[in-house]
């Protein structure tokens, strides 16, 4: 080095056949160096030397890829054009060459840091799939580095043929209608617009297509289209579709099945006057039976994992109100058999099991349709209790009711001979049951229907004045329920 005392190289060397010399340091350092040769007569001659040191490869400190337009492609994208621009930028002491792919870069190569820019056009076989090229940079020192480039492009629209459903086609809006046809790519999304409500963006691996939707009744003009994994769309094809309603009933019974498996059976919709008053009552269900203590302990040990206040529970339940019925009847093996009907139960707590389980109370309406009314049309009368055919005779214990012997407490919920005209069991008798009454002023819009084993026959009969009003935070033993559901809400 020009700083540092000079050193002897090779102190002996042969005019004639010496003409390159050697030395190797373990870490020589950059910057300027002199050179110096002197002959046996004394006679010197000096050389200036700039040495670099460069022991670490290239670096690539960036590389970006965009389209024709100068849209950037980022990693795992897509570009739209058939020419795309890759630009590094390089850092070594020593850069003497950049390429990708073998090609070298619009600007010259030289050492330190510089951007580099490739121009590359795609072939015919190469749109619609990866691409990857190698970018490599080697220095003076003779170090490298190399790293894939890969891009993926699709300078072309899709487009589809759709074969069904037909122009003009009428269908319906219980049959799914099957969308169908053949993209000319491989890899898009199928997107169909214009149906109100029915929403179709789904990605495809193969060019046929064939997705099903049911549609809403009405007119409409559906749009279907393609978009590949570009962002390019396809022309849409438009069709006019017809789709008329169908009308469809759903079975005479369901079974329920949301917190607790509970079978249910069909009112038939209609008016029911009740205290004078003309009240609407659509096409809902009931369930078959009274709840059970064995249904009203799942609703329990549910709500011990909510704490004080449970989302099922009615906004104006009173502050620290607990569903579990008082321990006289609830802890009694005479009172909380499985199958009996839960009873103690204030309107609450009958409230909250229906919301628990998705459903409701019935209104007072339904309850007296489904307790009394003929699915005859031509009865307009409101069928005393029981329900029985005009030429049948009464028999005792048709009924849970004190008809004669005082009874001890109600009996089996889910049996019974005491049937409804729609199918519900124990609407006469057993256990009074808590009804909405919808009608009624804001502070009495509870009340309860029908008669129970505390009671005579007499009180099983369904009559046309409305229900007294009852206190929501009443339970007595004789008081149960049964929940409803319109039948929209049915599955």
């Amino acid at each position: 080095p020009a700083a540092d005392a000079p050193r002897v190289v090779d102190a002996a060397v042969d005019p004639v056949s010496a003409t390159q010399h050697r030395v190797r340091f373990a870490a020589p350092p950059q910057g300027a160096w002199r050179v110096t040769v002197a002959g046996l007569d004394g006679a010197e001659d000096v050389a200036p030397l700039s040495l670099v040191v460069d022991p670490a490869p290239p670096v690539f400190a960036s590389v970006r890829v965009a389209d024709a337009g100068g849209r950037e492609i980022p990693s795992g994208g897509w570009g739209t054009t058939r020419r795309v621009t890759v630009t590094a930028e390089v850092a070594d002491l020593s850069l003497a060459s950049v390429t990708l792919g073998g090609r070298p870069p619009r600007e010259p190569v030289a050492p330190g840091r510089g951007t580099y820019t490739f121009d590359v056009s795609l072939g015919d076989d190469e749109q619609g799939r990866a691409v990857t090229w190698s970018l490599a940079a080697a220095d003076l020192a003779e170090n490298t580095h190399s790293a894939p480039v890969t891009v993926q492009c699709d300078w072309t629209d899709p487009t589809i043929q759709l074969t069904s459903p037909a122009p003009g086609a009428r269908l319906n809006d219980v049959t799914s209608a099957a969308f169908e046809g053949v993209c000319s790519e491989s890899a898009y999304k199928l997107v169909v617009e214009g149906i109100p409500g029915v929403e179709v963006r789904v990605d495809r691996s193969s060019r046929e297509f064939r997705e099903l939707r049911q549609l809403p009744r009405g007119r409409h003009a559906a749009s279907v289209y393609a978009v590949d994994p570009s962002g390019r769309k396809s022309a849409p094809v438009t069709v006019e579709l017809d789709v008329e309603h169908v009308v469809t009933e759903k079975p005479d019974r369901v079974t329920w099945r949301k917190g607790v498996d509970a079978d249910m059976v069909k009112v038939t919709a209609g008016n029911e006057v009740i205290g004078g008053r003309t009240q609407p009552v659509g096409l809902v269900y009931l369930d078959r039976h009274e709840v059970t203590n064995a249904m009203y302990r799942a609703f329990l040990a549910d709500c011990a994992k909510h704490g004080a206040r449970a989302p099922w529970d009615h906004p104006k339940q009173p502050a620290g109100w607990s569903h579990v019925p008082p321990k006289e009847t609830w802890n009694d093996p005479k009172w909380n058999a499985d199958d009996l009907p839960v009873v103690n139960v204030a309107w609450w707590d009958a409230y909250a099991f229906a919301a628990w389980t998705g459903r409701r109370l019935p209104t007072e309406a339904e309850w007296v349709k489904a307790a009394a009314r003929s699915k005859d049309p031509s009865e307009l009368e409101l069928r005393r209790w029981p329900p029985l055919a005009r030429s049948a005779a009464w028999k005792d214990g048709l009924l849970v009711v004190s008809d004669g012997t005082r009874l001890a407490g109600p009996a089996s919920a889910v049996k019974g001979d005491d049937e409804s005209p729609s199918g519900c069991l124990h609407m006469g008798g057993n256990a009074s049951e808590w009804v909405d009454t919808p009608f009624a002023q804001e502070d009495a819009r509870t009340g309860v229907r029908g008669g129970n084993w505390f009671l005579g026959r007499a009180a099983a009969d369904v009559s046309a004045a409305p229900t007294m009003p009852y206190e929501p935070s009443l339970r007595a033993a004789t008081i149960g329920f049964r929940c409803a559901v319109d039948e929209k809400d049915v599955p």
